[in-house]
């Protein structure tokens, strides 16, 4: 936090929101008796530096409730080194305030997901789990425009791995939605005091203290709660229940999660009071010690528990099976959450809630006990006490074991159970897809009423497609194809596909192609044509005037160079498409994009449907993996260039473009990178052609040398020299083809023979073979011209 504070920020810069905050007058909490530690005679139990006053009673405990007391604070601003603004506030604030600051002050979008991230200081996730974090966390945040809530400390993992998705994605794109709130306590923070300091024109005489975490500087938002103590634990239980407050608050239903990467004993409140208010808990496998456990027992009971609730039936506890050393293990336990509806319909004795975890009861305890005896020493370091020798607990802890056994216990059984998601980092799934079906989940629970199953096919359909999840099964697919299909709903679906289009959303377009959705239902010209205003683009190509708007084709990848070819191309028409094609491929390709008027292409609607609808298909997949290549979106191009029949020309095309491109190229990498991409496109159009050539050598040769229609008459050979693609036109196909342009008409293999009957007949034969393959070529010429009237 000493990198946070610098000397030369002053309290004069300007804040917007200064007024609103201090008309809410905010509090803050100081401790005001002196109590002693046990282990230092001469530090008070909060930890601050601070003068021996009000004198306690004997044997008198410090409480932050009865020993603090509350101030106005003005404690709030832009942190240095940052844009982002904080706010110190006191631990009792009513959470729906902090909400108001979010939402009002500051002026935060409101989110489709909450993501409150529970972690530890003391374990690091692998190498392998934290590529895993970084990935899923950033695709499921952009996917949900979510909020995700850290404590803030660098010095916790999942803090910092957050910070750097929230770097990465400022880096990658400016316009990101998603935001990172630091919820931490104020006296945690490294040098805390000097951020009091600056908020005042002279310094104050404030109580200081050394602070354990320094602060994680690429969170958005931070929230710091006081409770009066300095470098103490952290339990979270303020952050998850702001967490829920801003899920169920206010009449506001957003879906939270819980991810639990880690997590401390303490953290085991926060996750059961989740599960008792329905909220989705996603526990991350390998990363600390709570998630750990939790992991290792909803694993071994997995089998038990399936079956269990099948028949509907508890197993039977023997007492004499296991040694439970429980002093509590008769007794109930309640949080005492009146707004709360228990999720168990009656309370069970500890004894009842162990019963589920069958052979493995006494491992679990053992487990259970080794965690609590880690909370049982931070308590004991945190009031500034020693921790008494020996193992024995007093009945106070006795009872607070017995409430962890219960609580974790309660986590392994139904109902919490249902609401929780496991990840291990071995499986095939990924973790963006358990946080996906654990945010279903949460919306569901939020839900009041059911939907028709239509309708709930259709938004699940649609959110799948915007987090890039195959949530499509066989049964299904039907179904969602037809919805689709949907006239009823063909602008709405093609926004969407152009806007994942623009997104660069692979799975989203992938789907597409395995739901085997018709691309003509979804860009078909409406009924009549659109009417032109500010730009010239036919009603025939009225979604290319779509992709190719500003705000749709740009792309933040440094290669994207479309707009460096030359400021006048704004892409308001189509001849700035067709002049673009014309400067990148070459001349010798027809323009692509006629300009035909409305009034001519309703006229031909009639005509030949079926023919027209597949050629209809081919262009839009032309057109889609051209906008691919132009705007850089190669991996998308990729999968457009699977399903055009005219490949091997598409592929020649793209290197072409590629390799025009690097024209454009800021420096020399650039180039280096766009002509290895154009070599991997000329890699695809050589593997096409070899296996059309190993299947038919003629037809192979007949598909390089066609015209092909689909780009303005041009040939896969003639694309090939244009590209300078030499290994592509090494390939036998090409070299046999090649050969027999050399020889026109005669087929090398016939002039052998040829010429050995010439010699034998002294080249009389050689007048009636020419007379024969005069007549021959008259009369097949007459074949094409019929064959182009049907």
């Amino acid at each position: 936090m000493n990198s946070l504070i610098r000397s030369d920020m002053t309290f004069n810069n300007p804040i917007p929101w200064r007024a609103a905050i201090d008309r809410l007058k905010f509090q803050k909490r100081s401790c005001t008796t002196f109590i002693p530690k046990e282990t230092n005679k001469e530090c008070c139990v909060c930890n601050y530096t601070h003068s021996k006053s009000d004198v306690p009673h004997a044997n008198e405990v410090w409480n932050w409730k009865m020993h603090t007391k509350q101030e106005v604070t003005n404690c709030y601003g832009i942190l240095p080194q940052s844009t982002s603004p904080y706010l110190r506030c006191d631990v009792e604030t009513d959470l729906e305030q902090l909400c108001f600051v979010l939402l009002g002050v500051w002026g935060m979008a409101i989110p489709s997901l909450i993501m409150r991230m529970i972690g530890d200081i003391d374990t690091t996730p692998n190498i392998k789990i934290e590529k895993e974090l970084l990935q899923s966390i950033s695709d499921a945040a952009v996917a949900s425009d979510a909020w995700i809530i850290t404590n803030g400390y660098k010095e916790e993992s999942i803090s910092e791995l957050v910070g750097e998705v929230m770097y990465n994605c400022r880096m990658n794109n400016s316009h990101i939605n998603f935001s990172a709130i630091a919820v931490g306590k104020w006296g945690n923070i490294h040098n805390c005091h000097k951020l009091d300091e600056r908020n005042h024109n002279t310094p104050l005489t404030t109580q200081k203290g050394h602070g354990r975490y320094k602060l994680e500087l690429n969170h958005t938002e931070y929230i710091f709660f006081d409770d009066g103590t300095c470098d103490s634990q952290d339990t979270g239980e303020f952050a998850s229940n702001f967490a829920r407050q801003i899920s169920r608050g206010a009449r506001r239903r957003i879906p939270l999660i819980t991810v639990l990467i880690g997590g401390t004993p303490h953290s085991l409140s926060s996750v059961y009071t989740d599960l008792k208010r329905l909220v989705p808990v996603v526990i991350v496998n390998g990363c600390g010690p709570l998630a750990d456990t939790l992991y290792k027992y909803l694993k071994l009971t997995e089998g038990s528990y399936k079956s269990s609730k099948s028949d509907d039936q508890d197993g039977a506890f023997n007492e004499s099976e296991d040694d439970l050393d429980i002093a509590t293990i008769n007794e109930t336990f309640s949080e005492g959450d009146d707004d709360v509806a228990d999720a168990s319909s009656t309370k069970k004795t500890l004894k009842e809630m162990l019963r589920s975890l069958g052979k493995f009861r006494l491992d679990f305890v053992n487990d259970v006990r080794k965690l609590y005896n880690i909370v049982r020493q931070q308590n004991y370091e945190t009031q500034g006490k020693r921790l008494p020798i020996g193992e024995l607990l007093s009945l106070e802890e006795e009872k607070a074991l017995g409430k962890y056994l219960y609580q974790m216990a309660s986590c392994l059984n139904a109902p919490f159970r249902d609401n929780i998601h496991i990840f291990n980092i071995d499986s095939s799934k990924s973790l963006k897809e358990t946080i996906y079906y654990a945010f279903v989940q949460a919306r569901d629970n939020l839900s009041q009423t059911k939907k028709k199953y239509h309708k709930t096919i259709d938004e699940q359909l649609h959110l799948a497609l915007r987090w890039s999840i195959g949530d499509t099964t066989e049964n299904q697919s039907a179904t969602t194809a037809k919805i689709w299909n949907d006239t009823n709903k063909i602008k709405q679906n093609r926004l969407l596909l152009i806007d994942a289009l623009s997104k660069n959303m692979l799975m989203f377009v992938m789907n597409f192609m395995k739901l085997d959705i018709d691309f003509t239902v979804l860009f078909r010209p409406t009924g009549t044509p659109l009417t032109k205003v500010a730009t010239h683009w036919s009603y025939k190509y009225h979604y290319l005037q779509e992709l190719y708007s500003d705000t749709k084709r740009k792309n933040n990848d440094p290669l994207y160079l479309l707009d460096q070819i030359s400021s006048k191309l704004t892409f308001t028409e189509e001849k700035h498409l067709v002049t673009v094609l014309q400067k990148l491929v070459g001349d010798f390709m027809l323009p692509l994009y006629e300009t035909q008027s409305d009034i001519e292409l309703m006229s031909l609607g009639t005509e030949r449907d079926d023919d027209k609808e597949n050629t209809d298909a081919e262009h839009i997949y032309r057109d889609l993996f051209l906008w691919c290549i132009l705007t850089y979106r190669l991996d998308m191009a990729k999968i457009f260039l699977s399903q055009l029949k005219t490949r091997i020309c598409s592929a020649l095309i793209a290197s072409k473009i590629l390799k025009s491109l690097a024209a454009y190229a800021p420096d020399q990498v650039a180039k280096d990178t766009l002509f290895a991409k154009a070599n991997d496109f000329e890699t695809h159009a050589i593997e096409f052609v070899r296996c059309a050539y190993i299947n038919d050598k003629h037809k192979a040769c007949e598909l390089i040398m066609r015209c092909t229609n689909l780009y303005g008459g041009v040939t896969c050979l003639q694309m090939a020299i244009a590209a300078d693609n030499k290994r592509f036109l090494h390939e036998d196909a090409c070299q046999a083809l090649l050969t027999n342009i050399w020889y026109d008409k005669v087929d090398p293999v016939q002039e052998r023979k040829r010429l050995v009957v010439n010699i034998l007949t002294f080249g009389i034969s050689q007048f009636f073979i020419s007379i024969y393959l005069k007549y021959f070529s008259t009369y097949t010429s007459v074949k094409p011209e019929s064959h182009v009237s049907k």
